[in-house]
């Protein structure tokens, strides 16, 4: 309901954008064609590739809004290459070239927040840390790969300016995820099962097509929470099924992913769900009880199969109950973990340099006092050597100051996210808080599942800061009245 005597004002974000000029799109062709002729004078594969995604960079300069879908296909599909590169990072130029189009049209815009802040700071400490690192090439490595999930970040911080935008990209994302869920659950219980150029299993578990199975696990649980209030949105049945379905996938492929992690952030997050006033995610209590009811129901079909039941339950109780030293030490993680903290400890303010720990961690680990050489020794060389703890990895790589600026981070997020569950509610958008909920749990999942993950630049993390900060720009203001104001007449007595 409206108050007497204010408007309501939507964001300049979501007004027209002002259209290119001529000049501007026959320069921007021209320089297309250089950048893909210099391109094949290196491999036609890779001159293929350029074309593709710089004819695709034209397109959506004309329709920015498209680039958010697809960047959440190159995402849920990171481990697809084209010429031996990740599509994440074909998309990355394109990418930018729309932000910087839109940045000159003015229609790219982002508000200051505290998440913002600290990205900042996290990112610049980061980069500095190239000054002092004891591992030069992994530093330029993942600063390139940070580089890249900021792109992203941007991208949605930008371009995500309308409610239509919102949900166009969440549908993408959850029905995209749920079809690799479900090819990896197929896979899993029919190891024969070969679909050319996606490698569905790792070492006999669901990876999807991101390459690990515990980043797998790790997405699936941010996306269920979104998937939910995407199935409460709709009024169209079959689509809410749909909705459904894709809940039950996105679980069922976290459970066969056999990630440890993902295990206890599964049951986490079922906590935090349940403690979750009903109109958080839902529009009635009775919906809520709906979603309850068909998670309860799909588990009990899940672990009715003897074969998935074995392997799962085997799994999990790995954590508690362990076989042998490998499960004992979290294949290998604790060892890892060990060189790690005493990395940290060695460089508390500094550390080694952003990205250093994965080049220096075998000569570390094994002259480490308490590592078993046994244990660390099964592992492939020159494989598997981050920290697989992204909170350990950054006090071994940044300091304690670094892990102070990346948990102030996810911190800053988690609450910003719990002020616009809250706000856009009161202004009469629900949908837009409801999803902002959603996106607070699964951030508290990710945030578990990153405790067994080396994950500083995953791009799931800065796609949810990304949306974070476009979310505000989705809720309308009150305009105060213009006119003349009048007070209220005086009763006292004149002469």
């Amino acid at each position: 309901m409206a108050i007497p005597g204010t408007a309501t004002v939507y964001p300049a974000a979501l007004r027209t954008r002002p259209r290119l000029s001529l000049a501007v799109w026959i320069g921007g062709a021209c320089f297309v064609a250089l950048l893909q002729a210099a391109a094949s004078t290196v491999s036609w594969k890779i001159g293929l590739a350029a074309a593709i995604a710089l004819i695709a960079s034209l397109v959506l300069v004309a329709r920015p809004a498209l680039l958010l879908p697809l960047a959440a296909i190159t995402v849920v599909m990171e481990h697809v290459s084209l010429s031996g590169m990740a599509v994440t990072r074909l998309l990355a130029p394109g990418a930018a070239m729309v932000l910087i189009a839109e940045f000159i049209r003015g229609g790219g815009r982002i508000r200051p927040s505290p998440p913002l802040v600290w990205a900042t700071l996290y990112i610049s400490w980061a980069t500095l840390s190239g000054l002092w690192s004891e591992g030069p090439a992994g530093t330029r490595f993942l600063l390139q790969s940070l580089v890249i999930a900021l792109i992203f970040m941007f991208a949605f911080a930008a371009l995500l300016n309308t409610e239509r935008d919102l949900k166009a990209f969440l549908y993408v994302l959850v029905f995209v995820a749920a079809l690799m869920a479900g090819l990896s659950v197929m896979a899993f219980g029919t190891p024969t099962l070969d679909i050319p150029h996606l490698d569905l299993l790792q070492a006999g578990r669901s990876q999807g097509a991101v390459g690990d199975p515990d980043f797998f696990a790790g997405m699936n649980l941010v996306f269920v929470p979104l998937a939910l209030v995407l199935a409460s949105d709709t009024k169209s049945t079959a689509a809410r099924i749909g909705l459904y379905a894709a809940t039950l996938t996105l679980l069922a492929g976290t459970f066969t992913s056999l990630s440890r992690g993902g295990f206890i952030a599964t049951i986490a997050l079922g906590f935090v769900f349940l403690a979750s006033h009903p109109e958080r995610l839902f529009r009635s209590r009775r919906e809520k009880a709906a979603a309850l009811f068909i998670v309860a129901l799909g588990c009990v079909g899940f672990f009715s199969r003897p074969f998935l039941r074995d392997q799962v339950v085997s799994r999990a109780e790995s954590i508690y109950k362990p076989k042998n030293q490998e499960e004992a030490s979290g294949s290998g993680r604790t060892e890892l973990w060990k060189g790690a903290i005493r990395t940290a400890q060695e460089n508390p303010i500094l550390g080694v340099g952003f990205g250093s720990f994965s080049i220096i961690s075998q000569e570390l680990i094994l002259h480490t006092p308490g590592v078993n050489p046994l244990v660390f020794q099964k592992r492939q060389e020159g494989d598997n050597f981050v920290a697989h703890n992204t909170y350990l990895g950054t006090a071994a790589e940044l300091g304690f100051t670094g892990l102070f600026l990346y948990v102030a981070l996810l911190l800053s997020t988690g609450m910003t996210l719990r002020k616009i569950s809250t706000s856009a509610t009161r202004a009469g958008v629900p949908f837009v808080g409801r999803v902002a909920h959603a996106l607070m749990l699964g951030l508290f999942a990710w945030a578990i599942c990153t405790f067994f993950l080396s994950a500083e630049t995953a791009r799931m993390l800065w796609i949810i800061i990304g949306v974070t900060l476009a979310l505000p720009k989705l809720i309308p203001e009150a305009a105060p009245v213009r006119g003349r104001r009048y007070r209220t007449p005086s009763n006292a007595p004149t002469s």
